[in-house]
C-alpha cells in the first residue's frame, strides 16, 4: 500500500484543513521564510524553530494548533542551491517524524525548494514515502498550471 498523492490549485495556507501539516524547504539561516502570510502564522514560534539549530539534511518542526510545520533544511545559506542528496535526506527524516507523531496529511507548495526540478522532487517523494499510509498534497497557483 502506498500513500495518496494529489495536486491542487489554490493557496496552500487558505486551502488546507486545520489538521493538515505543512512542509517548507528552507536554508539553515532561515532566510527563505519571506512569505508574509506564513511568517504571520508562526512568528511567535519562529524562534523555537531557530533554537533547534538544525543542520543541512535535517528537519526542524513546530506544532501550531492541530498541525505541524516541518522545515526541510536543504542548504546552508539561502543563496546556495540545494542538492538532491540533501533534499532526500530531509525527506527520510521527515517520514520518521511523521511516523513518530502520527502525521498522515502533508501539504506543500509546488516549489517546495527553490532550485529543485519538480520532476525530481516528485520522484524523491514517491521513493521515500512508498508504503507510508498517509496523503501528500501539492498546491500550486492557477497561474502555475
Amino acid at each position: 500500500m502506498t500513500f495518496d498523492f494529489e495536486e491542487r490549485h489554490g493557496d496552500l495556507f487558505q486551502c488546507i484543513a486545520p489538521t493538515d501539516s505543512v512542509i517548507i524547504g528552507v536554508s539553515e539561516d532561515m532566510k527563505l521564510l519571506s512569505n508574509k502570510a506564513f511568517r504571520q502564522k508562526i512568528s511567535n514560534q519562529l524562534s523555537m524553530v531557530q533554537a533547534q539549530k538544525k543542520s543541512v539534511g535535517q528537519v526542524a518542526s513546530i506544532a501550531h494548533g492541530q498541525r505541524h510545520f516541518f522545515f526541510l533544511i536543504t542548504r546552508q545559506k539561502s543563496y546556495n542551491k540545494p542538492s538532491y542528496a540533501d533534499f532526500e535526506m530531509c525527506l527520510v527524516e521527515l517520514r520518521k517524524h511523521c511516523e513518530k507523531l502520527g502525521v498522515l496529511n502533508l501539504a506543500f507548495p509546488r516549489e517546495l525548494d527553490a532550485g529543485l526540478q519538480e520532476k525530481h522532487v516528485k520522484e524523491a517523494l514517491f521513493t521515500v514515502f512508498n508504503g507510508w499510509p498517509g496523503k501528500l498534497v501539492m498546491f500550486y497557483a492557477a497561474a502555475d498550471a
